[in-house]
C-alpha cells in the first residue's frame, strides 16, 4: 500500500462530503487500503476516535510525521489541504528515490565488472600472486549487497531512516545531494503545514521530524515563545544562513508560503544536479579501478611472455 493513494483518495472523497468511515470502505473495495485497515478506520473513527489515533497504529505505512501532519488537519478543520500536501510530498520523495536508483544502475553494474576484474589485474603483486581471486571478488560483491540490504531495512523504519540519512550528508559527493534533500523536505512540509492552518511552530516540528534536521525541535520552541521564524531558525542554526535571510525577509513582507515554495524547489534541483555529479564521479572512479586492473593484468601477463622468451 502506497500511503499517498490512500492520502489522496481520502481527500478527493472528503471534499466530495463524504464521511471518513464511508470513504474507507470504498478505499478498501478499489484496493486502495488493505480491508483490516478500512474496519479499524470505520469501527473508530465511527465511534469518535480521531483518524490520526487509528494511522498511529500503523507505523510501517504511516510515519509518525505523518501522523501529527494529519493530527494538525482535523484540528485545524482542513484535513482535506492536509492530506493532499502529504500526498504531494510523499510523490516528491518517491521520484527523488526513483532518479537516485535509475542513476545508479550504471555504476553498480561497472563496479560488479570491476569487482572481477581488478584482482585478477593485481595478481601482479605479490599479496595476490598466491591469492584466489575469485573468492576475493565474491567477498567485495558479498560485502556490497550486505551493505544495500542492511540501508534497504533500516530506510523501511522511521527512525533508522532518519539516521541514515543524517549519514548520508558525511559521505564525499552524495552527502551534498542528501543535504539539500534534506533542506528541500523541510520547507516543503514547513509550507504544506502552513498553508494547511498548521501553527508555525508545530509545523516547524513535524518538518524537522519528517526530515531530521537538527535544531528543529529548538526553533519551535522559541516560535511558541514569540520569536519570529526566522530568528528561530537562524538562532538554532537549523537551516543555512542564507535560506534564514529568506525566510525572514518573506515573513515580514507576509510572503512566506511562496518563498518556501520557492526554496523547496530550489534545493530538489541542487539535491538532483549535485546527485548528478555525485553519481558521475562515482562512475569514474569505478571506471578508473577496472583501467588500472586491467592494466596490470597485461604488465602480468606481458611479463610471463616476456620471461619466457
Amino acid at each position: 500500500m502506497r500511503a499517498q493513494h490512500f492520502y489522496r483518495g481520502l481527500a478527493s472523497m472528503l471534499r466530495a462530503g463524504v464521511l471518513i468511515p464511508a470513504a474507507a470502505d470504498e478505499l478498501a473495495r478499489n484496493g486502495t487500503i488493505p480491508l483490516s485497515l478500512a474496519n479499524s478506520i470505520h469501527t473508530r473513527v465511527g465511534g469518535g476516535e480521531r483518524l490520526a489515533t487509528v494511522l498511529a497504529d500503523h507505523p510501517a505505512e504511516f510515519p509518525p510525521e505523518d501522523v501529527a501532519f494529519i493530527g494538525a488537519g482535523e484540528e485545524t478543520g482542513r484535513l482535506d489541504t492536509t492530506l493532499d500536501r502529504l500526498a504531494d510530498l510523499h510523490d516528491q520523495r518517491r521520484q527523488m528515490w526513483v532518479r537516485f536508483r535509475n542513476g545508479c544502475l550504471y555504476p553498480v553494474l561497472v563496479f560488479h565488472v570491476a569487482a572481477f576484474a581488478a584482482p585478477i589485474g593485481l595478481m601482479g603483486f605479490n599479496a595476490f600472486a598466491r591469492g584466489d581471486t575469485t573468492t576475493v571478488s565474491l567477498v567485495i560483491l558479498a560485502l556490497f549487497w550486505t551493505a544495500v540490504v542492511l540501508v534497504w531495512r533500516g530506510s523501511r523504519r522511521a527512525d533508522l531512516r532518519l539516521r541514515l540519512r543524517a549519514w548520508a550528508e558525511f559521505v564525499p559527493g552524495f552527502g551534498t545531494a542528501a543535504r539539500h534533500h534534506r533542506q528541500a523536505i523541510f520547507a516543503s512540509v514547513l509550507e504544506a503545514s502552513h498553508e494547511s492552518g498548521v501553527t508555525l511552530d508545530q509545523g516547524t516540528r513535524l518538518a524537522g521530524a519528517a526530515s531530521g534536521t537538527e535544531g528543529a525541535t529548538a526553533a519551535a520552541l522559541q516560535i511558541a515563545k514569540g520569536l519570529p521564524l526566522g530568528a528561530a531558525l537562524t538562532q538554532t542554526r537549523a537551516l543555512p544562513h542564507e535560506m534564514t535571510s529568506r525566510i525572514s525577509t518573506a515573513e515580514t513582507a507576509g510572503e512566506l508560503s511562496e518563498e518556501l515554495r520557492r526554496i523547496a524547489a530550489e534545493e530538489g534541483v541542487a539535491a538532483e544536479l549535485a546527485l548528478d555529479r555525485a553519481v558521475m564521479l562515482s562512475t569514474r572512479g569505478v571506471l578508473a579501478l577496472l583501467a588500472i586492473g586491467t592494466l596490470f593484468y597485461a604488465m602480468f601477463v606481458l611479463s610471463g611472455v616476456f620471461s619466457q622468451l
